[in-house]
């Protein structure tokens, strides 16, 4: 197993265990990683690319040049090309992965708690994102 996929393991735990602890504003942080590094350990593991080719591209790309952007770029490329036939279910991949990132940002930048409903729909995204990655994959 990598290790990258061990730290989205642990990172999925501790948001589970901190939603639960109704600290909803610091789940988000865990589920949005979990799912970035389970995404990193695909691209790596699954795909070859290495991680210094997917740190080093994010200068390449001025029009989102941060790591994550890269890694779901290449994801939904991934994504796209395995599931050609199914635009719904990569429209519910980029629009689930956005909110997941939207709530993080909320809860990390803006003046405002989230609550259970948001914490619950965060899991809920992280959920359905690794399920389709997954199925591209072939898990």
């Amino acid at each position: 197993m990598s290790a990258f996929l061990d730290k989205s393991k642990e990172y999925e735990v501790a948001a589970t265990l901190v939603r639960e602890r109704s600290q909803y504003n610091a789940c988000m942080h865990s589920y949005y990683y979990s799912l970035i590094l389970f995404a990193t350990h695909l691209l790596v593991n699954k795909d070859g690319i290495s991680i210094d080719d997917l740190i080093k591209s994010k200068t390449v790309n001025k029009n989102k040049p941060t790591s994550h952007n890269v890694i779901r770029e290449q994801l939904k490329n991934k994504i796209k090309s395995a599931l050609r036939y199914d635009k719904t279910e990569y429209a519910s991949f980029s629009n689930n992965f956005n909110k997941l990132k939207a709530l993080r940002e909320t809860a990390d930048y803006s003046n405002g708690k989230l609550d259970s409903h948001s914490a619950i729909n965060a899991e809920n995204y992280l959920k359905d994102l690794k399920r389709t990655l997954k199925k591209v994959y072939g898990l």
